[in-house]
């Protein structure tokens, strides 16, 4: 067996790590090994290999080291299955093993896209503040309201209170926007709880899932809060979580043509199916705007 690393030496260490709940073995020769500092780093290392499950769930990032600080190290994304060149992704230092800790180096990795969130910092570069409107950039105190990020063409704002507030906002933008495909992901700020969002000429879909080998009922509650409504999904699938065979499901809804129905489903779906109180902050991700 030859390493993964290097694919010329024989591999002499192997090696299983978890990630988030994710496991993987990998098979390294004794250079390569000591290279990547593998033997001085607890279990819960980032994979930097090609993750055994491929397919549309998979997030990928191949890039160089910009900086390293001492809770963060920084890529310069060269290609991704999710940002574009010369974005800045930071990802959580404790996953990244030191020998890659330094700038210059090039590395990649592929992820299971749902489980990325607990990977990676952040994403996007901060505006600066005069970009800002002034009703989103100071409270009472002086103290800004709001994160703003962009890379390319996503934009993300994060709400630490009200969240639920500025739903409408977004999605009147995202049914107005010239654009044929937009996207909006609304989410909790702990990425517990999501939505998915996506208009594609003229048509806006709803995306939304469940974890079903948890056993919290979430997958009812959505099969019941949608049933209630009279709205049957236009796809349901079932794919693999976290290594766990048919353990996600996911079901995508078309939404109604009316601006106010689709505003007030998503507020329904927040206060109603995830229990989100009106004062919690939520973070909003739009690709299109």
């Amino acid at each position: 067996m030859l390493c993964d690393r290097c694919k010329q030496n024989a591999a002499t260490r192997h090696i299983t790590k978890t990630v988030c709940e994710a496991s993987a073995t990998r098979h390294y020769c004794d250079p390569c090994f000591n290279d990547l500092g593998l033997s001085e780093i607890p279990n819960d290392f980032l994979l930097l290999f090609p993750w055994d499950e491929k397919g549309g769930e998979s997030f990928s990032v191949v890039g160089v080291v910009s900086r390293v600080e001492p809770e963060v190290v920084a890529l310069r994304v060269a290609t991704s299955s999710h940002y574009l060149p010369d974005s800045e992704i930071l990802i959580r230092a404790k996953y990244v093993p030191p020998g890659l800790q330094h700038a210059g180096i090039k590395f990649g990795f592929c992820f299971p896209a749902e489980g990325i969130s607990n990977i990676l910092v952040g994403v996007e570069h901060q505006l600066q503040m005069s970009q800002m409107s002034a009703h989103d950039a100071k409270r009472d105190d002086g103290r800004p309201t709001t994160s703003t990020r962009i890379s390319g063409e996503r934009l993300t704002e994060e709400y630490p209170t009200n969240g639920i507030a500025h739903i409408r906002l977004f999605v009147d933008r995202m049914q107005t926007a010239s654009k044929n495909r937009t996207s909006l992901i609304i989410s909790t700020l702990d990425d517990q709880k999501a939505i998915l969002l996506v208009r594609d000429h003229g048509r806006t879909f709803l995306s939304i899932s469940a974890v079903t080998s948890r056993k919290d009922a979430f997958e009812s509650r959505i099969m019941d809060f949608f049933g209630n409504l009279m709205m049957l999904p236009v796809r349901d699938r079932v794919t693999a979580y976290n290594t766990v065979p048919a353990s996600l499901r996911t079901w995508h809804y078309e939404m109604p043509e009316d601006v106010n129905a689709t505003v007030l489903l998503c507020v329904s779906i927040f206060r109603q199916l995830f229990d989100i109180k009106e004062a919690a902050g939520l973070r909003f991700s739009a690709r299109g705007l």
